[in-house]
């Protein structure tokens, strides 16, 4: 069932799709306005989708106008009525389980579509506490099957990466071709998760025995002559130390004695004006010294 795969694999029971929409590029129809034009400032048909937990589409909706919003080409689709005025055949409530409580079976959706009995949305606003965020997360953990489906069936069929250069029918066409070959690619090759975790872990890892007729000692002595050293007692290359580096100034030469902020009280008026007229001769002659307290 639908609904237990969800639960299995993305942790959200009584789930029974996940519903979204996506633009398919498309050239400009003739004499189309700003119909095809939408919020992503190009011309598309919107396709609005409902995906199962394996990424694999149960209905899809093609041809609605790119200017629309999703809330807005749900509402216009026959899936999107049939489901608003309860004429799909969707299961009875059941137990949570773990609980006595009962929740309706639904399509989760992202903020664009209408809350209903059968549509979850996420709670709006930032300031949450800390029970409605991760509902949040586990809602959005399930709703991405849709965005990922949508992604490979982009990537699958390189069509969509450029626009359709048909008619408004054709593309239709085209999108439509496309999701049913996802589908019978994915139920042919497609990579199905286990049922359970634990089907996972008694797993039997591959065989690492030798074949029939393989001869390992020719493999080995084949690779004995490549460049590749198989004998383990065979040193390494010594690592290079590179140089150190030079600095850019030389060091301040350190002066043992007293420096001319440091001079000692008993320093006379004389040797003082003497130090200064020792300076200035030796800026002028472009050589460097130090007073120094005598």
């Amino acid at each position: 069932m639908k609904s237990e795969r969800f639960a299995t694999l993305w942790n959200f029971p009584c789930c029974v799709g996940a519903l979204d929409g996506k633009h398919v590029r498309i050239q400009c129809p003739s004499h189309a306005g700003s119909l095809f034009f939408n919020y992503k400032h190009f011309y598309s048909i919107q396709l609005q989708a409902v995906v199962d937990a394996d990424l694999m589409f149960i209905v899809i909706d093609v041809g609605e106008y790119g200017r629309n919003s999703d809330g807005a080409a749900f509402k216009t689709s026959d899936f999107g009525k049939a489901l608003m005025n309860k004429e799909l055949d969707v299961p009875n409530p059941s137990l949570i389980p773990g609980t006595d409580e009962e929740m309706p079976y639904h399509f989760v959706a992202d903020e664009a579509y209408p809350l209903n009995l059968n549509i979850m949305r996420p709670f709006d606003g930032r300031n949450l506490n800390n029970t409605r965020r991760v509902f949040n997360q586990r809602l959005s953990r399930a709703l991405k099957v849709v965005e990922c489906a949508f992604g490979i069936l982009s990537r699958k069929w390189e069509i969509f990466q450029r626009p359709l250069r048909v008619q408004v029918d054709n593309a239709e066409t085209i999108v439509k071709a496309a999701c049913a070959l996802h589908n019978f690619v994915r139920a042919r090759d497609g990579e199905m998760r286990p049922e359970t975790s634990t089907e996972m872990d008694t797993m039997e890892a591959p065989s690492l025995r030798q074949p029939a007729g393989l001869d390992l000692s020719k493999i080995i002595e084949c690779l004995g002559h490549s460049r590749i050293p198989l004998n383990r007692n065979v040193h390494p290359k010594p690592l290079l130390i590179p140089p150190p580096k030079k600095e850019k100034y030389a060091q301040r030469p350190q002066i043992k004695d007293s420096a001319w902020w440091e001079q000692p009280k008993h320093i006379t008026m004389h040797d003082f004006v003497a130090g200064l007229s020792r300076i200035q001769a030796a800026r002028l002659a472009n050589q460097p010294q130090y007073f120094m307290a005598p």
